[in-house]
């Protein structure tokens, strides 16, 4: 799998070219070897999408990706649906959706608890119906959430799967 949020200043922060770049000299050569090769995931800002048009522009044309990866946070379950669909048709490939989450980053309103478990019980049933979407998983396996809503998390207090956690490991 490729970088993390490239086109984010406090993630990976580079430039397409320069992605395309370190991909073709270090990441690329492994598919010779049998690599499925998972292309770097941008983050669900307008400059993500952006952001790996021009590196499989700076790459020729293809990057040799098997699988494109996407992060995706927000609140409302119909925009991430088409962020989504317009990914698969704009890339043509099976996604990886690497994280997600019922969050907003823009200073908006944070999903409620209810809303947040509507939000994953809808999505993962629509991943699942999906044929574009090879594989998906949710932000929130870990004890400390960051600065995301931490009605989205999957762990307990003791570490283990909490409701929503056991939900993704068994349905």
């Amino acid at each position: 799998m490729g970088f993390n949020e490239p086109n984010q200043g406090d993630q990976s922060n580079m430039s397409a070219q320069d992605g395309a770049g370190l991909w073709k000299e270090s990441i690329q050569p492994l598919k010779n070897q049998g690599a499925t090769l998972i292309s770097p995931a941008t983050t669900s800002a307008p400059s993500g999408k952006t952001w790996m048009q021009d590196m499989i522009k700076a790459c020729g044309g293809d990057c040799g990706f098997d699988y494109v990866a996407i992060h995706w946070y927000g609140t409302k379950i119909d925009e991430f649906k088409a962020y989504v669909d317009d990914w698969c048709s704009t890339f043509g490939k099976p996604l990886v959706i690497s994280e997600y989450a019922c969050q907003d980053f823009s200073g908006g309103k944070q999903c409620t608890k209810q809303e947040t478990e509507t939000f994953h019980y809808t999505m993962a049933s629509w991943f699942d119906q999906h044929q574009c979407v090879a594989l998906y998983s949710p932000f929130g396996f870990m004890m400390d959430m960051g600065n995301v809503n931490p009605d989205n998390q999957l762990m307990g207090p003791d570490g283990g799967p909490n409701a929503l956690g056991n939900w993704y490991l068994y349905h």
